[in-house]
């Protein structure tokens, strides 16, 4: 039976914002039109991820809620073999055309296409924000997980996490005790990004800097790392890096 997957809790929905935006802004934010914004989160992403990941070289992995491939293609060119599954067919249209080299699913958001014990790493980026308000449908999509990772695989994420109420998501821990309560091991946590990081305001006002200043990525994440989760009130929040093990 087809569970339902939510849609973003505001705006246009996933199938509207894959036809209706160019580059990131159709997986990350919308609203950034010049692309500035964007770009510099998806370096910080993929030097996150190359830290944790590395060497991606041989690796089967799952790209869970891939979009339009914006990480697909990035881990397929690091030479490992990847899956992308969404749940939207427009999504998964265009990462198709842009990562031929890997394998795409469309999926019901719970179930995965893949034999057990095959993968290596899933990876899930800004997807199970949508799943942890439902504790029946994060501890089903964990358990899914588990089922297809091999002996010593690894769940990597990172998701918007706020000790507030911003009305997606939750804080660090409570995804951090939802990894533990499935029977992760090795579960760590650690803020990456402040959703109101001063560097991404100066890309805004100068959007040359987003590809032109090769520190940005890293001034940004040790100024995630700094600033303590019990700040992350109100309307602030972090992309928070997720790591559990099987």
């Amino acid at each position: 039976m087809m569970r339902e997957v939510r849609q973003p809790h505001a705006g246009p929905g996933w199938s509207e914002l894959a036809s209706s935006r160019d580059g990131y802004a159709a997986v990350l934010d919308p609203g950034d039109r010049v692309g500035a914004k964007n770009t510099l989160i998806d370096r910080v992403h993929r030097r996150v991820l190359a830290r944790v990941l590395s060497p991606l070289a041989g690796m089967s992995v799952v790209d869970f809620g891939c979009g339009t491939g914006r990480l697909t293609e990035w881990m397929a060119a690091q030479g490992a073999d990847v899956t992308g599954v969404d749940v939207t067919r427009e999504m998964l249209q265009r990462a198709r055309a842009a990562v031929p080299r890997a394998h795409f699913y469309e999926i019901d958001g719970f179930s995965l296409p893949l034999e057990a014990a095959t993968q290596d790493a899933i990876v899930s980026v800004y997807v199970l924000q949508y799943y942890v308000g439902d504790d029946d449908a994060m501890a089903a999509l964990l358990s899914e997980f588990q089922r297809v990772l091999k002996p010593g695989g690894r769940v990597v994420a990172i998701e918007q996490a706020s000790e507030g109420d911003i009305g997606r998501g939750a804080s660090i821990s409570g995804y951090r005790d939802a990894l533990i309560a499935a029977g992760y091991g090795g579960v760590s946590s650690r803020p990456v990004r402040l959703g109101d990081s001063r560097f991404t305001r100066w890309v805004e006002r100068w959007p040359q800097l987003a590809d032109r200043v090769s520190a940005l990525p890293s001034l940004i994440v040790r100024e995630a790392q700094r600033t303590p989760s019990s700040a992350l009130t109100g309307e602030r929040y972090a992309d928070a890096l997720f790591l559990a093990g099987v």
